[in-house]
């Protein structure tokens, strides 16, 4: 903990606590605290094919204006402020230049951004599916599901057949559910104040 300290860093562990039990007494016993368990999914390529909702486009972004519509969803999706930093676009060209895709999902008409999400580059067959996004006035129409079919399928016919995620909790795991993930285990998140 004396590293983290000097360093002004919290104290803070992201795990699979099935592979080491006796890691989180150890780490309780010392002053950490659970901050969540989340469900650890793996594509199992099931899933009820789905169409993309009705008048919306799926895309890989690839163009500057298409990662910059991603971005935008994303960082209002999680609660960012401010205005969109330049290195976010850059950071999603750096993941497609690593052999990762982001998907962009835009009304069909106005080309208005509506969600977004990517699958990191690979990793010996391994890629996570993270920072699925969809803008509050385009919820519940089944977007957030379409673009995670979609980079699990892209991912998996480039022959990467581990992609996983870790879900934000039960609600967003029964999304995943139906783009064809299945719960393996959990994430622990546990950190020191």
């Amino acid at each position: 903990m004396a590293a983290y300290r000097r360093r002004k860093r919290k104290p803070r562990l992201e795990y699979v606590p099935s592979l080491a039990p006796e890691v989180e007494p150890a780490l309780l016993a010392g002053g950490f605290e659970v901050e969540g368990r989340l469900p650890l999914m793996t594509y199992e390529g099931a899933g009820a094919d789905a169409s993309t909702p009705d008048g919306i486009e799926l895309v890989e972004a690839r163009s500057d204006d298409e990662l910059r519509g991603v971005a935008t969803v994303q960082w209002e999706a999680y609660g960012e402020s401010g205005a969109l930093p330049q290195r976010v676009v850059e950071g999603l060209r750096r993941t497609i230049e690593a052999g990762g895709v982001a998907v962009l999902a835009r009304d069909g008409a106005t080309k208005e951004p509506a969600g977004g999400g990517l699958c990191t580059g690979p990793y010996a067959g391994a890629s996570e599916l993270t920072s699925i996004g969809v803008r509050n006035s385009f919820r519940r129409r089944g977007i957030a599901e379409a673009m995670a079919r979609r980079l699990a399928r892209e991912m998996h016919s480039r022959g990467n057949d581990g992609v996983f995620l870790m879900a934000a909790g039960e609600r967003e795991a029964r999304i995943y559910e139906r783009a064809g993930f299945t719960t393996v285990s959990e994430i622990l998140h546990i950190s020191a104040a």
